[in-house]
């Protein structure tokens, strides 16, 4: 994807002076222990095995190759994040790989994995090129391909190139014919991104690549001009929040708050060759710094994921791990130390400050007990009578640790320090917004004032410690109905 995008910035002078220039060998270093891995940290593999790179010494929660590949593991309990890649057409055709007897061997080696439909719908050319009603369809053919053979499969939708209004006015099309098509809104178990900060001017109109470099113009759109920008743009941190903010604002205008948000690709694209100075590691590890550190503290109580403590994204992917293009490309953690054999790797200068900004960052279980709601049968009752009361503990982990938490939710008849106990459910949730909702049936008996009935659950972590259990109670009353009024029914002869 990313190398068509540089090549075209090449007027004839700077090729030669491409061909002509070396490199610098980056800075190597040896791999540091295994410690806890992170969810909210990830990475892009291009081209390269997973087990040949050394991923827990970056704290790793996930990973992704733009692929789903049935052999791929999980080495030190890293997940693997899936990619259907699709391929459209200009008359609105549509294939997808892996497809058949390989999808289907991908799904049965990874169950209940998370899969990305699609890689760059938006990007006309150099990826997969589709029409905001093409990637509707094939969104739902494999949405239902994927749930119909593994239900507990989580399937994200998006993947476009940058949360622009451009690319905004995509995915509301996107929205639009799903609706159309298939009468009811798109389906989704969470969003992804990339956030690259590229030019957006259409090429077919322009037809000069130092003019029409980035991302162009999203297939279906007859727009010349979207966000103009200029090579020195790319790495300016204003403009990656304001794409975050805004695609979390679509999120909740579209009726998707509730849903996780990955930030699935993100870096530095442009080579050090073109500005030794903006794009020099020591600025790629500002950039990478500066992000990191609002990614993992943006929150908003409008917009963000409830589950998560209302943070606008949940995971996030550096890109990349590795890549076939180094000369042409930026920010790439690994490198192979030894040419005879390139699965031999070792750390870049990124690779190294992406090590350790992780291993500051301290592991954490931070369970919550969002809500808890009770559904009384029968809705009415004399004093005296059994009734039953359905109870719903909606639970989550807020943490950033990749490994679960487990614990227990208790259910009391009044409160919980004086109150009887009725039962207690064992849960484990990994951090990230990782939720469930734990329901328990009791039965109880109408008091004889008819007063309300009050039922409270509270959380007990067993390992690891949670470092704020003053979120793990919540308590909810049902009132019992008495003094019904019948009404007649009148039917229109």
């Amino acid at each position: 994807m990313k190398t068509a995008q540089f090549l075209c910035l090449l007027t004839p002078l700077m090729l030669i002076a491409f061909l002509l220039a070396t490199l610098a060998p980056p800075t190597v270093t040896t791999a540091q222990s295994a410690v806890t891995p992170l969810c909210r940290l990830g990475v892009n593999i291009f081209k390269e095995a997973p087990a040949n790179l050394a991923l827990d010494q970056l704290r790793l929660g996930w990973y992704l190759d733009g692929w789903a590949d049935a052999t791929h593991t999980h080495p030190s309990g890293i997940e693997y994040v899936l990619t259907i890649q699709l391929h459209g057409d200009d008359a609105g055709g549509y294939s997808y790989q892996p497809a058949g007897a390989e999808l289907d061997a991908a799904i049965a080696a990874h169950p209940g994995a998370s899969w990305l439909i699609g890689n760059e719908p938006d990007r006309r050319h150099y990826q997969n090129n589709l029409l905001p009603a093409t990637y509707a369809a094939v969104y739902h053919e494999l949405y239902t391909y994927l749930k119909t053979r593994d239900p507990a499969a989580r399937v994200l939708a998006g993947s476009i190139v940058q949360a622009t209004p451009l690319r905004l006015e995509y995915l509301d099309q996107v929205l639009a014919a799903y609706q159309a098509t298939y009468s009811t809104p798109l389906p989704v178990d969470g969003w992804n991104i990339h956030n690259f900060i590229l030019n957006e001017r259409s090429c077919d109109y322009y037809q000069d690549s130092t003019i029409c470099w980035g991302a162009d113009i999203p297939p279906g759109s007859d727009a010349i001009d979207g966000m103009v920008l200029t090579v020195d743009d790319h790495d300016r941190l204003d403009l990656f929040i304001a794409q975050i903010e805004r695609f979390r604002a679509w999120m909740l205008a579209n009726g998707y708050r509730h849903t996780p948000l990955y930030l699935t690709e993100y870096g530095i694209l442009m080579p050090e060759w073109l500005d030794p100075e903006q794009f020099a590691p020591t600025q790629v590890n500002a950039f990478m710094d500066a992000t990191f550190d609002y990614l993992l503290a943006a929150t908003d109580p409008a917009t963000g994921y409830p589950p998560d403590g209302n943070r606008l994204v949940q995971r996030m992917a550096w890109y990349a791990a590795t890549t076939d293009q180094l000369m042409n490309s930026n920010g790439i953690l690994f490198v192979a130390s030894d040419p005879a054999n390139p699965a031999t790797y070792v750390l870049s200068e990124m690779g190294e400050n992406y090590r350790d900004y992780a291993a500051n960052l301290t592991a954490a279980t931070n369970l919550s007990l969002l809500s808890l709601t009770g559904v009384l049968t029968p809705t009415s009752a004399v004093p005296g009578a059994v009734v039953t009361v359905t109870l719903a503990a909606q639970v989550a982990n807020q943490g950033n640790r990749q490994t679960g938490a487990t614990a227990q939710v208790h259910f009391y008849a009044g409160d919980s320090a004086h109150g009887a106990l009725l039962t207690q459910t064992p849960i484990t949730l990994t951090g990230c917004g990782d939720a469930t909702t734990v329901a328990v049936v009791v039965t109880s008996t109408a008091p004889a004032d008819l007063a309300d009935l009050r039922f409270t659950a509270a959380l007990t972590t067993a390992n690891p410690a949670d470092i704020n259990p003053d979120n793990g109670h919540a308590d909810t009353h049902v009132r019992v109905a008495s003094d019904l009024l019948y009404l007649p029914t009148l039917r229109r002869p």
